[in-house]
């Protein structure tokens, strides 16, 4: 924020004095510049109404040549003073007398106030003699053929040519300069290149109103004797178009590399709002774990006289029960991988190491068990209901395609290599029944 306030005090000034410099720049290159005098009278010679001003006062010229009773309309003098406004010759003096007026505003020689046409007297009678020979044969030979020009308020602009030719590269500098310091102090450089793009734009329109808009004012206040102040300022602000367009062509390019700028300023950064607490969900069984769908199925094997059970074969490893203890009802689930290898995307688990599973009872380390005898029916009889504090057992169930199923009415704790299958329970691998 402060860079850009640094930026903004820096890019203000830096586009006030570029108006300032691009002004005398346009100044000097066209209503200063003393080689356009011939060019600037051509373009007013050009002009409709200075033509007519100044073919009024040839006009007037003829008229005050003609002696009284001349049978000649007034319609016809006009004929006859801008025919002679046509003649080659006579246009010749006419600019040449507009230029002179030129470098007069520019503080180079006086103001001229008339048009000497006597060394083209001839060429007058001429053209007033193709309107009306009658009116040419009236004036008289010794008529002075001086016409006045509207020149009466022309003023001298040579002090301000003086100052511009100083001034105008040093503020041009300067502005340049400090548009690159708000360029490189501001950290929001795109809003920079789009402020420079509206005052180029701007000063571009500032011009093109100005061009036109002047010379209009310049006719109403003062009125016809400013014709050619108001028509010298049009033509000189108009070889400003050029110029102005450039201006404005690279207002264009500057606003459309704002757009394109990627935006450097660091955006603020919120904190994580705070997660509800969650409540914790009492569970009253231990997550199941769904067996191993690739595991082979255990092949029957007939029970001695003294239980002996196989161990775990390594490509069946019995899945180990939850990391907590199953007596913890607020304990979370630990998620155990039931697959490795290259194409799961898992971390192998390690083979634990053979062990002797225990038989389908659940005896406490301390607890004398005694197995009822083998019946080979396919559930064994109950045993008697304990007393004395002693948690109720209840005999396991043979399942099909399972192994050994717990009743869940069985109050002794879960073996640590049960593990639980849906829609079944408990169930603890054991050689199944004897048909």
């Amino acid at each position: 924020m402060f860079r850009r306030v640094i930026a903004g005090l820096i890019l203000g000034p830096a586009l006030l004095i570029g108006s300032f410099a691009w002004s005398g720049y346009l100044a000097l290159s066209t209503i200063f510049d003393e080689n356009r005098s011939a060019t600037v009278a051509q373009e007013l010679l050009d002009n409709e109404k200075v033509k007519a001003q100044v073919a009024a006062n040839i006009a007037g010229a003829i008229s005050s040549a003609l002696p009284d009773g001349t049978p000649v309309t007034e319609e016809q003098i006009d004929a006859a003073a801008l025919a002679v406004l046509n003649d080659g010759r006579v246009t010749g003096l006419v600019i040449n007398s507009l230029g002179e007026t030129h470098r007069s505003f520019l503080g180079l020689n006086d103001v001229p106030q008339t048009v000497d046409l006597n060394p083209v007297a001839e060429v007058a009678r001429e053209q007033i003699a193709s309107i009306s020979p009658e009116a040419a044969v009236a004036i008289p030979a010794d008529t002075d053929w001086s016409i006045d020009l509207p020149t009466e308020n022309i003023p001298n602009s040579s002090p301000v040519k003086t100052f511009l030719e100083t001034s105008v590269p040093f503020l041009a500098g300067i502005s340049l300069v400090m548009v690159l310091m708000a360029f490189l102090a501001t950290s929001d450089r795109p809003s920079v290149l789009r402020k420079a793009a509206f005052w180029a734009t701007g000063t571009t329109a500032v011009y093109l109103i100005v061009g036109y808009g002047v010379p209009a004012l310049l006719r109403l206040a003062i009125g016809d004797q400013a014709e050619i102040f108001a028509a010298l300022i049009t033509a000189l602000l108009r070889t400003t178009l050029v110029p102005s367009i450039v201006l404005a062509g690279v207002g264009a390019a500057l606003l459309l590399a704002s757009w394109l700028w990627p935006d450097e300023r660091s955006q603020p950064t919120r904190a994580p709002a705070p997660s509800a607490p969650t409540t914790p969900v009492p569970t009253t069984h231990i997550a199941p774990v769904r067996p191993q769908a690739s595991a082979p199925p255990q092949q029957p094997v007939t029970p001695p006289s003294t239980p002996v059970v196989p161990a775990t074969p390594p490509s069946n490893p019995v899945v180990p029960a939850d990391a907590a203890p199953p007596t913890d009802p607020f304990a979370p689930p630990v998620d155990i991988p039931l697959t490795s290898g290259p194409d799961s995307g898992m971390v192998p688990t390690i083979e634990p190491p053979p062990f002797r599973p225990t038989l389908p009872t659940r005896a406490a380390p301390n607890e004398r068990v005694t197995l009822p005898a083998w019946t080979g029916d396919p559930e064994p009889p109950p045993d008697p209901t304990p007393s004395g504090g002693v948690p109720k057992a209840r005999p396991p169930t043979w399942v099909e395609g399972h192994g050994w199923v717990l009743d869940p009415d069985d109050e002794r704790p879960v073996p640590a290599n049960a593990r639980y299958v849906d829609g079944v329970g408990y169930v603890v691998p054991g050689p199944p029944p004897r048909p």
